[in-house]
């Protein structure tokens, strides 16, 4: 069993200046809801569930949408998956509907995080992981829409 806390970590990629405004105060406030929620030993091996933003913009287009990219870095110990938004999303919507993307995309990661740590044979304690993780949800959704 792993001696450390699993935690779960959202960091960004943004295609222009406009998508860095948007979203990196969600992705800073995902991190805080995380930090204060998480607090269980949920893998055998793996410390980091790792949700990368990558939000297409004027300089950057990442050509896709929704989650992409699952891997498992077995050295680092890490599960990481790559959250997309077009740039038609962001740019045209309200910021209620973008935070709801991303609510929804999260949680969308999430669930293909967990499906891989259980075909790995990593994950323990799947009903503390979904507690913690909800709780960190609900609070950020709480805030926000």
């Amino acid at each position: 069993m792993n001696n450390k806390v699993t935690l779960i970590e959202v960091s960004g990629q943004y295609g222009d200046s406009g998508a860095d405004s948007l979203f990196w105060p969600m992705q800073r406030r995902l991190n805080e809801c995380f930090d204060e929620a998480i607090s269980g030993f949920y893998m055998k091996t793996v410390e980091v569930l790792s949700i990368i933003f990558r939000v297409s913009g004027d300089l950057v287009d990442f050509g896709s949408t929704g989650p992409e990219r699952l891997k498992y870095i077995k050295k680092e110990n890490l599960l990481t998956i790559d959250l997309v938004f077009p740039r038609r999303d962001w740019r045209v919507a309200d910021r209620r509907m973008v935070v709801k993307e991303v609510v929804e995309g999260v949680r969308a990661c999430m669930k293909e995080l967990k499906e891989r740590a259980m075909e790995l044979g990593e994950l323990e304690d799947a009903s503390a992981l979904d507690k913690h993780f909800n709780s960190a949800m609900s609070k950020f959704c709480n805030e926000n829409l």
